[in-house]
């Protein structure tokens, strides 16, 4: 009977340690599985798509247009003094306002956005603060002369940066809800920007300078209030359901240096020297699926010419002479 009890005894304890260990090795392999979830290790970013690169390419392509054509301000305007020399419409002194008037239209009329009409007019008023801090504080270091001469305080464009502001704020609120908000409200800024050097009001570099700080400003005003709220949007969750068709429809603004490849002056009594222009345009496309869909580009393209030689007659009096040089345009449309 003892050796019964016993050996019960015995088998008992070793029962009793095979499911402590069954129960600690499902304890350690549930250990395992957790850490390996939760330890994933996270790939890299890659520069180009974090997303401070890719919000400030717009404003750095601006900048640095604006720089690329600070020398070449006065060719440009002079062919706006050949063509339209008496252009004085002041739509851009209204047209400026249209993305953000667009905006609360948009929010009274019960159009979901991004935002609460609240939130959005709290990142567009800082917006608006630090789009003012920084046109003016360079206007009035830098201290250019209008092109009419009127005032010391052309660059930057304060239209253009207000425009391209109005314009940024029109995208962040509506541009997950279609497309085509952002690009009337780009467009219509391009337009205004347009005006301003239409106007005699603004150099082009004024214009190109403007533009990017409406856009970085904008940028930096919802980053801001972004952070306060802890989130990036009210509304985030509702818009992500919405699902584009992928269609690769686009509107862009061009504008660079150009360079003649081909002597069209030969014929004339002008020596052609290849002097680098200015080339701007708008292009753009409407897609009705993948790979169809239909496009237009309009292209101007301006050369500055000077002669090499001046010819006189034999006896001709050498009084005083005045020399102009001019520009020649192209108007491209396709």
């Amino acid at each position: 009977m003892k050796k019964i009890a016993l050996a019960s005894g015995i088998l008992l304890h070793l029962a009793c340690m095979k499911a402590q260990d069954t129960i600690q090795t499902r304890n350690l392999q549930q250990d395992i599985s957790l850490l390996n979830t939760n330890s994933t290790i996270k790939e890299p970013t890659p520069f180009f798509k974090k997303e401070w690169v890719k919000k400030s390419v717009a404003p750095a392509i601006l900048f640095t247009a604006a720089a690329a054509t600070w020398g070449e301000k006065e060719n440009i305007r002079e062919v706006r003094n050949r063509y339209l020399p008496n252009f004085k419409v002041k739509y851009d002194d209204y047209l400026q306002y249209a993305p953000a008037l667009a905006v609360y239209g948009l929010k009274l009329g019960g159009v979901k956005g991004r935002n609460s009409i609240g939130r959005a007019t709290l990142s567009y008023g800082a917006s608006l603060v630090i789009m003012g801090i920084l046109v003016n504080s360079i206007k009035y270091t830098a201290k250019v002369e209008r092109p009419d001469g009127s005032k010391n305080n052309s660059f930057p464009s304060g239209h253009a940066a207000m425009a391209f502001t109005n314009a940024s704020f029109l995208h962040k609120e509506y541009g997950m809800v279609n497309p085509a908000y952002s690009i009337a409200g780009y467009g219509s800024a391009t337009i205004t920007g347009l005006g301003r050097n239409l106007n005699n009001r603004h150099w082009v570099p004024d214009i190109l300078a403007g533009a990017g700080i409406g856009i970085i400003s904008t940028e930096l005003g919802y980053f801001f209030i972004d952070k306060i709220y802890k989130n990036k949007g009210d509304n985030l969750s509702l818009l992500s359901r919405i699902e584009g068709n992928d269609y690769p429809s686009f509107l862009s603004l061009k504008m660079g240096t150009a360079l003649g490849t081909t002597n069209f002056l030969k014929e004339s009594e002008l020596d052609d020297k290849k002097q680098i222009g200015f080339e701007g345009g708008l292009e753009g496309a409407y897609f009705f699926s993948k790979k169809w869909g239909v496009g237009a580009d309009i292209t101007f393209s301006s050369f500055p010419i000077k002669s090499q030689r001046i010819t006189f007659d034999d006896g001709q009096d050498f009084g005083d002479h005045e020399v102009k040089t001019q520009s020649m345009g192209f108007l491209a449309a396709g």
